[in-house]
């Protein structure tokens, strides 16, 4: 589930580790193991780039799902997943998101989202089920 809190919080998280991995690791690295990094460095920036043009035209709209169901199956729990039912409350349509079992909400709870859309009619909790959707 995609909350701009949880993204802030990530990116906080990431910037702290590169930060510290830049202090401590890498400049402590031989320089054959540098030029690596920085390869493997430049080819995740130019995918990250690629992937950047490519959602330019999915709309992300931060909508309040009304939950209704948290769904646990034994594969899910051993996972420590498990499916949140809601209903978006804008557009009254129903959402399945999977989501691990830390982050469950409770039944009845609003909680706020950023779903994603091509048609601004189907509506996904990422752009990864976005795309594997018409798969």
């Amino acid at each position: 589930m995609i909350t701009s809190k949880r993204i802030k919080q990530k990116f906080e998280d990431y910037r702290k580790w590169f930060f510290t991995f830049l202090a401590k690791e890498f400049i402590n690295l031989p320089l054959k193991s540098q030029d690596r990094l920085l390869i493997i460095v430049k080819k995740f920036v130019e995918n990250c780039e690629k992937v950047y043009e490519e959602a330019k035209n999915i709309k992300e709209k931060s909508f309040i799902i009304n939950v209704k169901e948290i769904e646990t199956r034994r594969r899910d729990i051993k996972a420590n997943t498990c499916v949140m039912i809601g209903n978006v409350l804008e557009i009254n349509k129903e959402i399945r998101i999977s989501l691990p079992l830390t982050q469950a909400p409770g039944v009845g709870d609003n909680i706020e989202c950023i779903l994603f859309s091509l048609d601004e009619e189907s509506w996904y909790s990422s752009k990864e089920a976005l795309i594997t959707a018409g798969r």
